[in-house]
């Protein structure tokens, strides 16, 4: 096979090698799902999914070979609010980026990289849900373009290849006691406030300010005793594009921000920005398990 480049796919809990078959006898032991089995702790703690919410990752078996390289994707999580892939290939590398596809095409949001106590294991999340079919299943083609083999690594070059199909995690909807319409001067339309099993999201369009005037930092969650929740992860963008290149218009700013899921009870929603300030009060239910 020319170039260098090989892939696996999973459909319907079975592998398939595309363009080598040398390589796929070689990996005929590889099953896409393996129900009984479980990433390794380490990993989960890496992308805030341990306890409970863990078991709700798919184990993957999948491989791909680019330029000489091996990357396994071993497992997969997708809600409403992220994507998490989990990746093995040699001790000290770790995955660096990747190109994300769902039914309704690229999946152009924030992304965010670690790695694992574990050697050769790494993480990729993306801040930005999949869209399930009518059976609550994604299918996703992830294009891994970039990995490093150490710290400060510019990344190996090369494309590995995914492609697989995904439950997606429904969330709990959490109402805002008042509505949110409005922070001072700027418009604001919810777009979703939610609890996934993983995370609490917040997301909104703010017309009117741009992304330097509406930053994660004035979205806070706290509970009961006013100690604030924990932050996952937080990303802001221009959405009107004319506005971007010709300054025509009026900025319209997306805002999203995201905090690992806690306990249930009541907990208050605070945004504090152009001198006013906006408190909701949101009941979390209890998570999985």
């Amino acid at each position: 096979m020319g170039g260098g480049k090989r892939s696996l796919s999973a459909t319907g809990g079975r592998c398939r090698l595309s363009g080598d078959p040398d390589l796929a006898a070689k990996l005929g032991h590889c099953l896409s799902v393996d129900p009984d089995a479980k990433l390794p702790p380490e990993d989960l703690q890496a992308a805030d999914l341990s306890g409970p919410v863990g078991d709700l990752v798919t184990p993957l078996n999948l491989s791909a070979v680019s330029n000489g390289r091996t990357v396994s994707l071993i497992g997969a999580y997708a809600d409403t609010a992220r994507i998490v892939l989990f990746f093995r290939s040699a001790p000290g590398s770790m995955a660096g980026h990747a190109e994300i596809y769902d039914r309704t095409g690229l999946l152009n949001n924030g992304m965010g990289g670690s790695g694992s106590s574990r050697a050769g294991d790494s993480i990729l999340i993306l801040m930005a849900g999949a869209h399930p079919d009518a059976r609550g299943i994604a299918h996703l083609n992830v294009a891994v373009d970039q990995y490093s083999s150490e710290p400060g690594d510019t990344g190996g070059t090369g494309t590995w290849n995914f492609s697989f199909d995904l439950k997606v995690q429904l969330p709990d909807k959490l109402a805002m006691r008042p509505p949110l319409a409005s922070i001072g001067p700027w418009t604001v339309t919810v777009e979703a406030m939610e609890a996934t099993p993983a995370v609490v999201r917040f997301q909104a369009v703010v017309k009117g300010a741009s992304p330097g005037q509406v930053t994660s930092s004035m979205v806070t969650l706290v509970d009961s005793s006013g100690h604030e929740v924990q932050r996952s992860s937080e990303y802001s963008e221009l959405i009107n594009q004319m506005f971007f290149f010709l300054v025509i218009g009026t900025p319209e700013t997306r805002i999203n921000v995201t905090w690992t899921r806690p306990p249930a009870g009541t907990y208050e929603l605070r945004i504090s920005a152009h001198g006013s300030d906006y408190r909701a009060m949101l009941v979390i239910p209890p998570g999985p398990g």
